[in-house]
């Protein structure tokens, strides 16, 4: 299996994958689609009432290594300065939190 195939392969993982790891209820599974994970982005688009939360993304070690304000429905997460590795993604606001994982690959 070829580095490209493996790579794909862990695209299409996360993108079904990661929706099952919202912790929110039932009736906020659309509150958050994530559109794209390639390039090191995590791109999404977030429900109006997520503008003006955040988004926080931690190592595995649970260290806080960047956060975002929400300010559009769409908002893009940059990893190219981040090193190779699995992160977590928080997106909140108020008692509303979403938990995606992200896999950096360089």
């Amino acid at each position: 299996m070829g580095m490209k195939t493996i790579i794909s392969f862990v695209i299409i993982l996360v993108l079904f994958v990661a929706p099952a790891f919202a912790s929110g209820t039932p009736s906020d599974t659309n509150a958050v689609k994530v559109i794209s994970t390639k390039r090191y982005i995590f791109y999404f688009k977030a429900d109006k009432r997520l503008i003006g939360g955040t988004v926080e993304v931690f190592d595995m070690n649970q260290n806080l290594v960047g956060t975002e304000n929400i300010l559009q429905a769409k908002t893009i997460v940059d990893f190219f300065e981040l090193s190779a590795g699995k992160y977590i993604i928080k997106i909140k606001k108020g008692a509303e939190e979403f938990v995606y994982p992200y896999v950096n690959q360089q």
